[in-house]
């Protein structure tokens, strides 16, 4: 069952701590689990966040560690191909960016 939600102009976008799910809001009202899923039977990790890009295609997806906050797991997703575009392991402090394309940058 979701937990959390965002919505842009193309999608509104669903999760718990460990599944993702789609809603697109095209006339059409489609909904959809992505492919991306953290095992249940690890405690260890969870969705923290979503954050939805300008791009109407891709979203990140931010899992965190519940044992080591300092580390996390930024994933890249291309909602329509439903497959990971980038994944990306940081430790401590990161930002999020955004370029001029809707394309997220981690610092």
């Amino acid at each position: 069952m979701p937990k959390h939600f965002k919505i842009n102009n193309n999608y509104a976008i669903f999760w718990n701590n460990n599944h993702v799910w789609t809603l697109a809001l095209n006339g059409i009202y489609e909904e959809k689990m992505l492919g991306f899923c953290l095992d249940e039977e690890d405690k260890t990790k969870v969705i923290h966040d979503i954050r939805i890009s300008s791009k109407a295609k891709e979203i990140v997806i931010i899992v965190g560690n519940k044992i080591n906050n300092n580390n996390a797991s930024i994933i890249i997703w291309n909602i329509i191909k439903n497959k990971e575009k980038q994944a990306i392991d940081v430790t401590g402090t990161y930002e999020l960016l955004w370029d001029d394309d809707g394309c997220a940058i981690v610092v």
